[in-house]
């Protein structure tokens, strides 16, 4: 009996020193309290952000799980932290030099693949310090391919900053051999985005007869990314003849992107009539792309066609919305504009995306009630999101003032579509994280705060992410050239 006793005591200090060590390493679940986070050093606040976010996350580390596993502890309602979430800590960890942080999320990891995605800004810190054997040896610990090969690209840049181009030549090298293996789809993130760093930092764009056999030699997914990717490097150096290379060996589906890319390259760097001879000489093109070159014309100073493509799309848009009485997400339509070296043909294929670049063109131009009117156009839930843009379109050209009152605007408005949403028997957080990370790119961290603090627990680390990219992005320039516009 005693030993039974004796037993039955051992188990209970075990579990009792399990709880014990569980509760000791986990991170503290705060309120969101915008009036404290504003007293806060910068530093303070991210890693307070960081330590929120797991706070509000699930742990998966063996402990953890063997306590999952007992009858009496109640299970966790939050799911781990996924590869979004990762992004978001691990540029704020590097550019405010925070790994112990990227150590403690090792256990909130859902899977083996997004502990190695931690590895990768582990890899990039310690290389920014100049410790490049210890960043190759954290490299070499990664075993899936395209994560490696997101890891050896970062590394390549790296090694291409600090003059040591021998270095960046075999990281690059090695990010090319990985990226040629056939993955499944949930990695096209990370081939996506070594393949933008290659694009942008390697040496490979200098070797124009190389692209098309590094094109070739990519599974079949990768190739149309690549294209863009490589255009887009030739544009933003301003070197329009590869780009006639990219079209001439491009398949069809991918010419009319290439061809973009040559018209508004022309435009950029001041050849306006050669980007409108080509842009005529095409003769077709698509919405958004008419959009985008119409936003480049502006910028060097043509006015007039600029704002001659933008109205013809305004124009027929906002005839869509008064036939029907709100306009379409796609409308199946075509237009003819003229230009100084003939029509050109104008197929709609995403008037959302096509208002998105109108609306900040505009605002760009000094023209936020042309946006205002395609704005009211447009559903109560397309309009909320389009009004955010243009929050975020004020706050791009130092108009802090103005965004902060359509981001206001875009709350009240999204109480109403909060309510009908509700009404339809949906959940309404989508709005309220819409609002809160528009709130955050827009360097307004008290609304953010406010916005994550009216939904669910579980559901508020979606709004603290956007916060810390945002920090990451104010801090670093690259990091919002690398992943796009919020």
């Amino acid at each position: 009996m005693r030993r039974w006793i004796w037993l039955l005591g051992l188990l209970v200090v075990g579990i009792a020193g399990t709880v014990w060590w569980g509760s000791r390493n986990a991170v503290r679940l705060e309120p969101l309290d915008a009036q404290r986070f504003a007293q806060m050093s910068e530093t303070e606040q991210v890693e307070w952000l960081i330590e929120q976010v797991l706070a509000r996350s699930k742990r998966t580390d063996t402990i953890t799980t063997l306590l999952e596993k007992l009858p009496f502890i109640r299970q966790s309602a939050v799911r781990p932290i996924a590869y979004w979430e990762i992004e978001a800590i691990g540029t704020a960890c590097v550019e405010y030099d925070l790994p112990h942080w990227l150590s403690r999320c090792h256990r909130y990891a859902e899977t083996e693949s997004y502990r190695e995605h931690l590895r990768v800004y582990r890899a990039i810190l310690q290389a920014r310090k100049g410790d490049w054997r210890a960043a190759e040896q954290t490299v070499q610990q990664i075993r899936t391919d395209p994560i490696k090969a997101f890891a050896r690209a970062h590394l390549g840049r790296l090694y291409a900053e600090a003059g040591q181009s021998d270095a960046a030549q075999q990281s690059f090298d090695q990010a090319t051999a990985l990226l040629t293996r056939p993955s499944e789809p949930v990695y096209h993130f990370y081939q996506a985005t070594a393949l933008a760093l290659m694009a942008r930092y390697s040496s490979l764009p200098d070797r124009p007869e190389a692209v098309a056999q590094f094109i070739g030699s990519l599974p079949e997914d990768l190739r149309r990314v690549a294209f863009w990717e490589i255009s887009n490097a030739y544009r933003r150096r301003g070197d329009a003849e590869p780009i006639r290379e990219l079209i001439r060996i491009a398949p069809p589906s991918e010419r009319r992107a290439m061809q973009e890319q040559l018209v508004r390259t022309l435009i950029e760097q001041g050849q306006v009539e050669a980007g409108l001879k080509e842009l005529a000489r095409v003769g077709k093109w698509e919405d958004y792309q008419i959009a985008r070159i119409a936003r480049a014309l502006h910028r060097q100073g043509r006015t007039q066609d600029a704002r001659t493509f933008a109205d013809a799309l305004r124009t027929r848009l906002l005839q869509h919305a008064a036939a029907k009485g709100h306009l379409p997400v796609r409308i199946s339509d075509s237009i003819r504009v003229s230009t100084p070296y003939g029509e050109v043909e104008v197929v709609f294929k995403s008037s959302y995306n096509t208002i998105f670049l109108l609306t900040r063109a505009y605002t760009e131009w000094g023209l936020p009630e042309r946006a205002e009117r395609l704005i009211a156009a447009m559903t109560p839930e397309n309009s909320l999101r389009q009004r955010l843009n243009l929050a975020y379109a004020h706050y791009t050209i130092g108009q802090q003032a103005q965004a902060r009152q359509h981001l206001e605007r875009a709350r009240t408005e999204g109480q109403g579509v909060a309510r009908r949403i509700a009404l339809k028997h949906l959940t309404p957080v989508g709005t309220s994280i819409e609002i809160g990370c528009a709130a955050a790119f827009c360097g307004e961290p008290a609304l953010a705060l406010e916005a994550a603090d009216a939904i669910p627990l579980s559901e508020q680390r979606d709004i603290l992410g956007c916060m810390l990219r945002a920090y990451a992005i104010r801090r670093n320039a690259f990091w919002e050239t690398l992943m796009g516009l919020p």
